[in-house]
């Protein structure tokens, strides 16, 4: 009889460990798999890290000037770090804009960084890559250290000194110092990985912000992360600085000392100019919609305008921008109504303009610039991100921007 319950106890515990022993077991090949995975991709790092000579003559050669890549990388289960030469710059950054073409001829001003590409193929680079695949305190973000020689044209500017502007000159002077590759991603951009990779990373997420304990594999799981936001296409090429002379203090954009100087437009509207502008703007298509837009919510959505007539309407939004460059020459910004979230109490229209000729495009600019003969302005989103334009007869096309991809909907 006490054999008998001992065996049926041991059956038991058997069918009820059963279920643990299984998860147990998934955990660890999973963490075993992961560990794996690091290994390679420290083995990679490390190969990144050859000295220079090395590196140059096993470098693959560039592709010929003038071709445009679009390097994506895609979804699977392990990380691979490609130790080659950089990839010709994506077909966004690609405007047909001689004047800043060349290395250093631009930059945005970020935190404390000067970014000299927004969308640099990663060419190896070295030490640890840093960041937070979460996103705990903002974007998700990672970086590791980078080598500008690697970087066709950039060599030439390593350790240079570059002059900073705000909207209307420059404001200080800087030198330039280590390099580092740089991407910030926000929503789900877990979403680009498939299978066992988007599963893991999921329930790594869930348990970070759930503040749940750490499992063995979740530092595998942020590390391989990492390495994954800088393969999603917009890494960037950023450089710290050391200020020389002058406060930097509301620097939009900066450029290499030893290139020429570019002369700035004024922002310069008077009262007449503007009713002038504003006469103009009333025959606008645009124009049109946006008090058709407003006439339809004061009717449907009340609650969602705050003024009870269009006149009120268009006085409490309209912004009218005139930039001037020292020869003469004007360039009008025109924004009327109100952004809506998604859609919602939209009546927002932006138009550029010159000549009293009106058209579709950035409603405000940040400055107004010209380099030789081509003309340049910087426009903010509703997000406050910069987009830089090149100003033409034919309308304005976006050279580069600054901004943080967002993965999902945003609605």
């Amino acid at each position: 009889m006490t054999r008998l319950r001992f065996r049926s106890a041991t059956v038991a515990s058997i069918v009820l460990l059963a279920p643990l022993c299984a998860v147990v077991g998934h955990e660890m090949v999973m963490a075993q798999r992961l560990r794996a995975q690091v290994a390679e991709l420290e083995q990679s790092l490390a190969a990144a890290s050859t000295a220079r000579p090395v590196f140059m003559e096993e470098s693959a050669a560039p592709e010929p000037a003038g071709v445009c890549q679009m390097p994506w990388p895609e979804p699977a289960g392990e990380v691979e770090v490609e130790v080659e030469a950089a990839p010709a710059p994506s077909c966004e950054a690609q405007a047909e804009a001689g004047a800043l073409s060349q290395p250093g001829a631009f930059a945005f001003v970020g935190d404390g960084r000067l970014i000299l590409d927004s969308h640099v193929g990663v060419a190896g680079g070295y030490g640890k890559t840093h960041g937070d695949a979460v996103g705990r305190k903002g974007p998700a973000w990672a970086e590791r250290g980078a080598n500008l020689w690697q970087h066709e044209g950039y060599e030439e500017i390593e350790g240079a000194e570059f002059r900073l502007f705000d909207a209307h000159g420059e404001v200080c002077r800087v030198e330039i110092g280590d390099a580092f590759y740089r991407a910030e991603v926000s929503g789900d951009f877990g979403l680009e990985w498939e299978g066992d990779d988007f599963e893991a990373f999921n329930e790594y997420s869930a348990r970070v912000w759930e503040e749940e304990a750490e499992l063995p594999q979740d530092r595998y799981i942020e590390l391989i992360a990492r390495e994954r936001i800088l393969g999603l296409g917009e890494t960037r090429l950023e450089v710290d600085f050391e200020v020389v002379d002058g406060d930097c203090e509301g620097a939009v954009w900066a450029r290499a000392a030893k290139l020429s100087a570019p002369t700035f437009w004024r922002s310069d509207a008077d009262a007449e100019t503007l009713e002038a502008v504003r006469e103009e703007l009333r025959g606008h298509e645009n124009y049109r919609w946006s008090r058709e837009r407003f006439e339809e919510l004061r009717r449907d959505y009340p609650e969602e305008v705050s003024e009870s007539t269009w006149v009120a309407h268009e006085a409490e939004t309209l912004e009218i921008e005139r930039w001037r460059h020292p020869s003469g020459r004007s360039l009008d910004f025109v924004a009327l109504g109100v952004a809506g979230e998604c859609g919602e109490g939209d009546t927002r229209s932006e138009m550029i303009g010159t000549g009293g000729k009106f058209e579709d495009g950035p409603g405000t600019a940040m400055t107004v610039f010209s380099v030789g003969d081509e003309d340049f302005f910087v426009h903010a989103n509703r997000d406050e991100e910069p987009y830089l334009y090149q100003r033409s007869d034919e309308g304005q096309e976006i050279v580069t921007e600054f901004v943080i991809p967002f993965y999902g909907c945003p609605c």
